[in-house]
């Protein structure tokens, strides 16, 4: 059977597979969905073709869950067949056979030069690799055009959304994309009143999929084991009527920033 061999370099292989590997946890069940393999590649055609063609040479299967767009819970769905369509929710897991191929290669600090190599083969020229943070081009570039947002890998935009706590003067630390323990940004302020953190969770979702209720309740969870002053959901979506009503009553622990807060919270801060 013949895809369309989107990925028959090798080379090209062991790069996607470190990708999919970032999202694929055995210890957590974790799965990496379609609509994160469109944003990494930007271009959703070839991003379904070279997606099958792991599933065809045996790397990826699908798991037979969706998220739903709704509340952000899953639920099982008919096991697809490699000939459908792909959709954004859809979810894939690693086999045996890629765990075997990719781990022995794969580095748990994955940096941006292992995703600038990526993005020259997929991604579309006009998207900027930021370094340290977010750069001044590129944060230039979101205030002129917000959409740029959606064009960012999930990891770029935790790091638009550390950038933000920085120019707001706080100590930020990104953490470890393998194990984030439920948030991406720390942030951290010092004052006379003593110091206060604040945990980020970040999705880089497509407008069309809301965030739900779920997610504010695990980041409330998050915030109270850790002692936080507050959480932050931040996203390039919006957020379910569930999800603004538990964080209106969490008001002083939790608080939400979808699509048009964000554009708000970059005018703010532009230079």
């Amino acid at each position: 059977m013949n895809i369309g061999l989107e990925i028959d370099n090798p080379s090209k292989r062991e790069r996607l597979l470190r990708f999919v590997r970032r999202f694929c946890q055995p210890e957590t069940c974790a799965a990496l969905q379609f609509e994160s393999f469109v944003a990494e590649i930007g271009d959703r055609e070839s991003a379904e073709l070279a997606l099958k063609e792991l599933w065809h040479l045996g790397y990826v299967v699908p798991t037979g869950t969706e998220i739903d767009p709704e509340d952000g819970a899953l639920f099982e769905v008919p096991t697809p067949k490699i000939d459908d369509p792909v959709k954004d929710t859809s979810q894939f897991v690693l086999t045996d056979l890629g765990y075997r191929t990719v781990d022995p290669l794969y580095d748990p600090y994955w940096d941006h030069s292992s995703s600038a190599e990526m993005s020259e083969l997929y991604v579309p020229q006009n998207i900027i690799v930021a370094t340290e943070f977010i750069n001044e081009k590129l944060m230039e570039a979101i205030e002129k055009n917000p959409e740029r947002m959606l064009s960012l890998s999930p990891r770029q935009f935790e790091e638009l959304v550390a950038e933000l706590f920085l120019r707001e003067g706080f100590e930020v630390e990104i953490t470890p994309e393998r194990k984030d323990g439920g948030r991406d940004v720390l942030a951290v302020k010092h004052s006379d009143l003593g110091a206060h953190l604040y945990l980020a969770e970040c999705k880089r979702y497509s407008s069309e999929r809301p965030v739900g209720v779920e997610y504010v309740r695990a980041l409330y969870g998050v915030v109270e084991v850790e002692r936080a002053t507050r959480g932050i959901i931040a996203t390039t979506s919006y957020f379910t009527k569930g999800a603004q009503t538990l964080s209106q009553d969490l008001k002083w622990r939790i608080g939400l920033k979808n699509y048009i807060d964000l554009q708000a919270w970059i005018k703010k801060h532009s230079r």
